[in-house]
């Protein structure tokens, strides 16, 4: 399952939503990974508590029907990494908070 928060971190990073660089790459997401919400700037903190819930359903729906074990989270990793569903929510997202609240940053 650690391999899902790349997706959003990532996305996070490449649109300056971060107040510092979290990941370089999937390898970067480890047990030990953490970001808090400190990490978020405050367009970064608005973006993920409007679209974490659609993102989330986004994974669910994913994964039903799948049987997920240990053995297989590097194709599970690969097939989250080739969806774009993740970029979709939050790019949408952030494109309507950019409207509504054009002096977050």
């Amino acid at each position: 399952m650690i391999y899902y928060l790349y997706v959003p971190v990532k996305f996070f990073q490449d649109n300056g939503l971060l107040t510092r660089k979290l990941v370089d790459g999937p390898k970067s997401i480890t047990e030990d990974f953490e970001w808090r919400k400190s990490d978020l700037t405050e367009l970064g903190s608005e973006l993920y508590r409007v679209a974490k819930p659609k993102w989330l359903r986004a994974l669910d729906r994913k994964a039903v029907g799948k049987a997920v074990d240990a053995t297989d989270a590097e194709g599970i990793r690969q097939e989250w990494l080739r969806s774009t569903k993740a970029d979709q929510i939050f790019k949408t997202h952030l494109k309507k908070l950019k409207e509504l609240h054009p002096n977050l940053s």
